[in-house]
C-alpha cells in the first residue's frame, strides 16, 4: 500500500486580502553561548532577535500545541511579515493563522535583522554560517529561548523555504506540517548559483571592498549586485506593466536600487548569499515524515518551472504535494511567496491534512478556488519494504490522440506542462443552496498546443459542480509539456476545489445511524475528524501477482464515538484491494468531529493508493 489520505470537505479560504487586527507583536532576544558552527568555527555569543504574536498553549502532556514558525528570505527579517498583505491576511481574527489561537514566531536569522551579523564588528572574521547552522540556531531559540518543544507548522519563504526542508530532515517529528514557498529541493545550481556567486564576486571586485574592511560601503559592487537581484527576483509581467517605456524602466530601476542601497551592508549581503553554498536536501527527502505543501510560482525566475525539479523531487516525499501557481495579475515573480491571498487555500488544505483548522478560523465570503495548475502528489509512504520511486508509468506513452500523436505521463524526461491561463469556476446556484463543498477530480489531456482536451470526471462531487468543473477546465491554457525539447501531449489529473467561506447556519444531516444519530457531511461548521489509531491496508497476493496499482476511494462514516460505522466503495480498483482497504479502515479509530462542541457522526471520503515498485 502506498498512501492513505482523508479528504475532508471543509477547506476554508479567504477570497481576498484584507487588513486585519491581531495581537500586538512582542520583541525579544536570546543569546546562544559558545556556539559551534558546522565548519568548526565558533562564536562566544550569538544573539538571536525574534518577534512573537499570541501565546503558547500546551496539551495535557505539557507540549506546546499551537506554535507556528515563519521564516524569512535572504536579506529579510521576521518583522517583514507584519504587513497588511501578509499578517493582515493570515493573523487576524478568524483567519487561518489567527494569532489569538496560534503562537506565531518570527525570528531574525543569524546574519539578518537585529540578530548577530558581520556588520556588528567582526566583518569577514564573522563565522561563515550555512543553512544547517541557521536552522540549528532556530531550534535552539525555540527549545531554550522560548520553551517550545513542538511546532504546529513551519512556513518559510525563499531562504526560509529552504530552511523548511532542512527542518523536515534535521528534526523529523518536531513539526506537524511544512510549507516551503519558492525554492527547490536540490543544491543551488544553474542560474540560481550564478546569481549568488555573481553577487559575491561583484561586491569583492569593487575597489572599495578592501577585504571587507571598508570605511565606506562599496557602492559600485552593491549597486551591481542589487541590479542582478532586481532582474532575477522581479516579475517580468508586472515590471513591464509598471515601466512600459524606456525612461520609465530607467526611473523604476533607479528608485529600487536607491531604496535597496539605503539598507544594504556589503559584508552582511556577501554572507547571506554565501550561506546557501552547501544546501542540498535531496539525498534525505525520504526522511521527512511531516505533511508538506510546497508551492512555487510560474513567473519565479529564481526557480524556473521549466526545470521540472519539484515535480520530480516531490515524489520522494512520503506525504508531500507540490503546487505550481500560474502567472496571473496577482503573482509577483519570486515575491509571490509573501502574498498569502494567492496561496492560502493550499495552506488551509495542509492544516486540514495535518490535524485540522483551529476552531473558529473561517472566512465570510463564499468562493471557489480552482487550483490553477495540477497539484503534484508524492507517491506516499511505502509498505512491505518497497522502496520509493517514481510512478512506473512516468514518462510512458499512455494514449494516442485522434491524429495519431502519442500522449505521455509526466516524469522521466517528460517535462510537465505549465498553466498560463486558468480562470476560476463559478459556483452553481443549486450547489450554493445545498452548501455543497469539496473536490472534483478530473483527468485531462493537455495537447501539444497547450489546450485541454477530453476532460473526464474521475471523482465526482455533485452533478452541477462536476459539469461546472469540466466547463471551466476546458478553457484553461498551458505551456505544453516537452519531451526531448519538443512539445508533446500529456495526461494529467486536476483537482478543482469548490469551497465556501463563512459558517453555514445549520447544515442538515444527510443520513442517520441505526440508533437514530444524525450523520453530517464534513463541513465548515464541524471540527474535522482526526485519525488516532489504525494501520495501512495491505496488498493482496492476487493483486501483487497481477501487478495491479491505483487508488480506491471509500465513503466512510465516523460516529460520535470515533469508530467507523459504515464503509462503502466510491471508486473501485480491484475487488481484493477494495476489500483490503475496507477491512483495514473499519479498524481505525478517530477523534470524532464536533458540532457546537459536541461529538457528531460525519461522512467523509478516504483515498487509499496501492502502488508497486
Amino acid at each position: 500500500m502506498r498512501h492513505t489520505r482523508i479528504l475532508v470537505l471543509a477547506l476554508l479560504i479567504a477570497a481576498t486580502a484584507r487588513a486585519a487586527t491581531y495581537p500586538d507583536p512582542k520583541s525579544g532576544d536570546y543569546t546562544a553561548h559558545d556556539w559551534k558552527f558546522t565548519n568548526g568555527e565558533s562564536l562566544a555569543d550569538v544573539h538571536l532577535h525574534y518577534t512573537t504574536l499570541g501565546e503558547p498553549t500546551r496539551d495535557a502532556n505539557g507540549h506546546v500545541s499551537n506554535a507556528v514558525l515563519i521564516l524569512h528570505g535572504t536579506g529579510g527579517s521576521g518583522r517583514g511579515f507584519l504587513s497588511d498583505t501578509f499578517a493582515g491576511v493570515l493573523f487576524g481574527p478568524g483567519q487561518l493563522l489567527d494569532a489569538t489561537k496560534y503562537f506565531i514566531i518570527l525570528p531574525d536569522n543569524i546574519g539578518h535583522g537585529a540578530s548577530s551579523k558581520p556588520s556588528d564588528g567582526l566583518r569577514m572574521r564573522f563565522p561563515h554560517y550555512d543553512y544547517d547552522d541557521m536552522v540549528a540556531l532556530q531550534h535552539e531559540l525555540l527549545v531554550k529561548g522560548l520553551n517550545v518543544d513542538h511546532l504546529r507548522l513551519v512556513l518559510g519563504t525563499s531562504m526560509g523555504c529552504m530552511h523548511a526542508w532542512v527542518w523536515g530532515e534535521a528534526y523529523p517529528g518536531f513539526a506537524d506540517a511544512l510549507m516551503p514557498l519558492a525554492c527547490a529541493t536540490v543544491e543551488i545550481a544553474g542560474r540560481n548559483r550564478m546569481m549568488r556567486k555573481g553577487i559575491i564576486d561583484l561586491i569583492k571586485a569593487d575597489p572599495a571592498w578592501n577585504d571587507g574592511n571598508y570605511s565606506d560601503e562599496p557602492k559600485l559592487g552593491l549597486r551591481a549586485a542589487e541590479e542582478v537581484l532586481q532582474i532575477m527576483t522581479g516579475s517580468p509581467l508586472q515590471t513591464y506593466k509598471q515601466a512600459p517605456k524606456r525612461d520609465a524602466a530607467d526611473r523604476l530601476l533607479d528608485q529600487r536600487i536607491t531604496a535597496a542601497l539605503g539598507r544594504a551592508d556589503a559584508n552582511d549581503m556577501l554572507y547571506q548569499f554565501d550561506a546557501s553554498r552547501d544546501y542540498n536536501p535531496s539525498p534525505k527527502l525520504e526522511a521527512i515524515t511531516a505533511p508538506v505543501m510546497a508551492i512555487n510560482s510560474a513567473d519565479d525566475q529564481v526557480n524556473p518551472p521549466e526545470l521540472g525539479i519539484m515535480e520530480r523531487e516531490i515524489r520522494r516525499v512520503r506525504r508531500g504535494r507540490f503546487v505550481l501557481l500560474p502567472i496571473t495579475d496577482q503573482t509577483r515573480g519570486h515575491g509571490t511567496h509573501s502574498l498569502p491571498a494567492i496561496w492560502q487555500p493550499y495552506l488551509a488544505q495542509l492544516l486540514l491534512d495535518s490535524g485540522g483548522l483551529a476552531a473558529g478560523t473561517s472566512t465570510s465570503t463564499p468562493s471557489v478556488q480552482t487550483p490553477p495548475a495540477p497539484i503534484f502528489p508524492s507517491v506516499g509512504p511505502r509498505a512491505n519494504g518497497d522502496s520509493i520511486a517514481e510512478a512506473p508509468n512516468a514518462g510512458a506513452q499512455v494514449a494516442t490522440l485522434p491524429d495519431g500523436s502519442p500522449v505521455y505521463m509526466p516524469g522521466r524526461g517528460v517535462v510537465p506542462p505549465r498553466a498560463i491561463s486558468a480562470q476560476q469556476a463559478r459556483y452553481p446556484d443549486d450547489a450554493l443552496r445545498e452548501r455543497v463543498q469539496g473536490l472534483v477530480l478530473l483527468q485531462v489531456i493537455v495537447d501539444q498546443e497547450g489546450n485541454v482536451t477530453d476532460p473526464k470526471v474521475v471523482r465526482p462531487l455533485f452533478p452541477s459542480v462536476d459539469q461546472r468543473a469540466l466547463e471551466t477546465v476546458r478553457t484553461w491554457k498551458f505551456q505544453p509539456a516537452t519531451r526531448d525539447g519538443k512539445p508533446v501531449a500529456v495526461r494529467l489529473n486536476i483537482e478543482v476545489n469548490f469551497r465556501m467561506g463563512g459558517k453555514p447556519a445549520s447544515a442538515a444531516p444527510i443520513a442517520s445511524l441505526p440508533d437514530g444519530t444524525p450523520v453530517y457531511i464534513a463541513g465548515p461548521d464541524l471540527t474535522p475528524v482526526r485519525k488516532i489509531e489504525g494501520g495501512d491496508p495491505q496488498y493482496t497476493d492476487y493483486a501483487r501477482k497481477k501487478k495491479i496499482s491505483g487508488t480506491v476511494i471509500l465513503r466512510v462514516v465516523v460516529g460520535p464515538d470515533g469508530l467507523v460505522h459504515d464503509v462503502g466503495v466510491i471508486r473501485s480498483l480491484e475487488p481484493s484491494l477494495d476489500q483490503s482497504a475496507m477491512d483495514t479502515i473499519r479498524t481505525w479509530r478517530f477523534e470524532p468531529a464536533t458540532r457546537d462542541g459536541k461529538p457528531v457522526a460525519v461522512q467523509l471520503n478516504v483515498e487509499t493508493t496501492f502502488h508497486l515498485r
